[in-house]
This record gives C-alpha cells, sequence and structure tokens, in this order.
C-alpha cells in the first residue's frame, strides 16, 4: 500500500501565570499551526511473513511554543514563542522471523532547523 497524507494542527494559545515582580501582568503565548505532509509504503513480503514500512515527511511549525526556565517567575517553566520551524526526514522499519525469533530493524532520520 502506498499512502499520503497532509494534517494541520493548532496547539492553543496559553497564559503564563506565575510572576514574583509585582506589577507584571501574565504573559499571553499565541496558539502554535503546523501543516505535516508524508509519503510512505507498507507492504509484506514472503508469504506476508516480512513486513517493511517506509515513509518521508515535512512538518512546517508557525509560532511554536518553546519551554525555558524563567528566574523572573521563581524558576519555573514558561512559555514563548520562537519563529517558523521545520522539520523533515524518513524512517523505515523492516521486520522478519529469522530462525524461530522475531528480527526486528528500525531507523528514523530527522532534520530540524528554524527558518525564522
Amino acid at each position: 500500500m502506498i499512502y499520503t497524507s497532509y494534517q494541520t494542527a493548532t496547539k492553543a494559545a496559553i497564559i503564563n501565570v506565575i510572576n514574583i515582580l509585582p506589577g507584571r501582568p501574565p504573559q499571553v503565548v499565541d496558539e502554535e499551526k503546523m501543516n505535516a505532509f508524508e509519503v510512505g509504503l507498507k507492504t509484506t513480503f514472503f508469504d506476508g511473513m516480512t513486513t517493511l514500512n517506509a515513509a518521508i515527511f515535512h512538518y512546517t511549525i508557525d509560532s511554536p511554543q518553546q519551554q525555558f526556565i524563567s528566574f523572573l517567575a521563581g524558576g519555573a517553566v514558561q512559555f514563548e514563542n520562537s519563529g517558523e520551524q521545520q522539520q523533515r526526514g524518513f524512517e523505515f522499519d523492516i521486520t522478519t522471523p529469522i530462525f524461530p525469533s522475531l528480527v526486528a530493524v528500525s531507523y528514523t532520520h530527522l532534520r530540524a532547523h528554524e527558518t525564522s
């Protein structure tokens, strides 16, 4: 089976509410939006004894929410938005019985970078 998929997702906006400095209002962190595209293959060989799955993918994330430790919030974890990120890569796995045991091999290669 050869397949392709496209998804969109939104991670809701959040509010950083912990502040130790007086008069500092809670900070709103914008929503995160993602577009994902994947093309892949799922197949079997040798009368169903061996399976092979492979896929390539590309993700674009707008305004990703990043975690950091804020000393202004007493060391609590806070969130902030960063620029656009792109992630792309490929993965595969193969499973086959060799003698009485099962052997599985998997590999994923991921390249991620911030574009803005």
